[in-house]
């Protein structure tokens, strides 16, 4: 998890001194709505009630699903190109 957090560093500092922040901020952006899903799941998965859990599961993959695989490479194309 510690080359995660420095890679990530890495990665705003390059689009920072690149001048890319704006590639930067809606790459942090798609990924944000992600973990908020994936928080709201996490904290729901110790109770004994069943939809919570499957409604948390079920928003949190469709969710990164979503903002990993059809709004982050989006925003890496147009912002290329």
């Amino acid at each position: 998890m510690m080359l995660h957090h420095v890679l990530t560093l890495v990665l705003y500092t390059g689009s920072y001194m690149i001048n890319c922040v704006e590639i930067g901020i809606l790459v942090v952006y798609c990924h944000d709505i992600a973990d908020l899903y994936c928080h709201f799941a996490k904290s729901i998965s110790d109770t004994t009630i069943e939809f919570p859990k499957l409604f948390g599961g079920v928003s949190m993959w469709s969710s990164w699903l979503f903002a990993r695989c059809i709004c982050y490479p989006l925003v890496v194309y147009y912002g290329i190109f």
